[in-house]
């Protein structure tokens, strides 16, 4: 585990929490896997992390059974809205859009700052492109209350994301429907070249991240 140095933390993260698109503990594992991925782009490995589903099965705190349940169904979770992804290496996975997780420094080269710029005062509707790739494939309309968790959403069936809908009493995002059975929509090569350039990959090619989705 990678506890030393630093990294650029974007604080509208927690737009993903306050949407409901990831729950804390997704959210916090997301956030350990961006922090374990390799920043260094002369690497083979850059933008991706080794997983150990025991081992952090323990680090945070769940009880290890034979499944490790609680670990694998939040990391899938990652997976299916496109936070992650797999690579042909056993237990190597990595992370959408490295760059925007790096310091703009004459070492590391990333480009955080340029992200920031770019989500500054922005919907998460647009936000989001930039953090995963499946997400706007479904919507979910919610209504925070001050009641438990349970009944903090209201979840419609899962339809093609539209545009947020403004009212008077603000703004109502419609994003991805946080249910168990999320479908994996199918990309054309065009699709993949586009994630490929603006994710900055080097370890996938567009190829490649079709024979992935097609696989897993």
């Amino acid at each position: 585990m990678k506890t030393n140095g630093y990294r650029p933390v974007h604080r509208n993260r927690w737009l993903l929490l306050q949407s409901r698109i990831l729950n804390k503990d997704e959210l916090l594992l997301l956030e350990y896997y961006i922090d374990q991925m390799d920043f260094d782009r002369r690497h083979e490995c850059y933008g991706t992390f080794q997983v150990d589903i025991e081992y952090l099965t323990r680090l945070f705190g769940y009880k290890v059974n034979k499944s490790n349940n609680s670990i694998r169904k939040r990391h899938n979770k990652l997976i299916k809205l496109g936070f992650i992804f797999p690579t042909r290496q056993k237990n190597v996975f990595g992370i959408f859009n490295p760059e925007r997780y790096i310091a703009q420094t004459n070492k590391w080269q990333g480009k955080a700052n340029e992200f920031r710029e770019k989500e500054m005062n922005q919907s998460l509707e647009n936000i989001i492109q930039y953090i995963a790739t499946n997400v706007q494939q479904f919507e979910t309309s919610f209504q925070p209350t001050e009641k438990s968790d349970d009944n903090l959403l209201k979840f419609n069936p899962p339809r093609t994301l539209g545009s947020s809908k403004v009212e008077s009493n603000g703004i109502k995002q419609k994003i991805e429907s946080l249910a168990e059975e999320v479908t994996r929509p199918v990309k054309t090569l065009l699709e993949y070249k586009k994630i490929y350039d603006q994710g900055g990959y080097t370890t996938l090619t567009p190829d490649d991240m079709q024979w992935l989705d097609e696989n897993y």
